[in-house]
């Protein structure tokens, strides 16, 4: 799994003495282990999300149509069916689909934000690496 290079690495400095390299690979081993993690969740979400995004558009789509197709209908005849139950439940589904929608928003909004921590804390990792390298020389 992605914990297991950790594992090894920690049962490998096991037997050295204590080092401050050796703790930055354990951070470093860390990140990398956190972020293999939730990669494969960060691309299923935005699959599921792409979907979902599609899905929504599909049924904001069929019930735009719908609603002109009942206008037509309004204006053509001249006794109304009874549409006020049918009616409610195109409000009632409208409104679900405003409310998922604010919810995928939400959850695309997350997932940017711990996107950009990662990328945040890579660059601070890299920058460190690099001046410890650098003073090494």
């Amino acid at each position: 799994g992605p914990f297991s290079t950790h594992r090894r690495a920690m049962e490998h400095n096991e037997d050295s003495a204590p080092s401050t390299s050796g703790v930055e690979s354990d951070v470093t081993l860390f990140y990398s282990g956190v972020r293999d993690f939730l990669k494969p969740l960060a691309e299923r979400t935005d699959e599921q999300v792409r979907a979902t995004t599609a899905s929504q558009a599909a049924l904001a789509e069929s019930l735009q149509a719908l609603t002109h197709e009942l206008q037509g209908v309004v204006e053509n005849a001249d006794e109304l069916p009874p549409l006020a139950e049918y009616a409610a439940k195109l409000a009632r589904s409208k409104k679900r689909v405003a409310d998922i929608q604010t919810v995928l928003s939400a959850v695309v909004s997350r997932v940017e934000t711990v996107e950009k921590l990662a990328q945040q804390y890579a660059a601070v990792e890299e920058r460190r690496r690099l001046s410890r390298s650098g003073s090494r020389a």
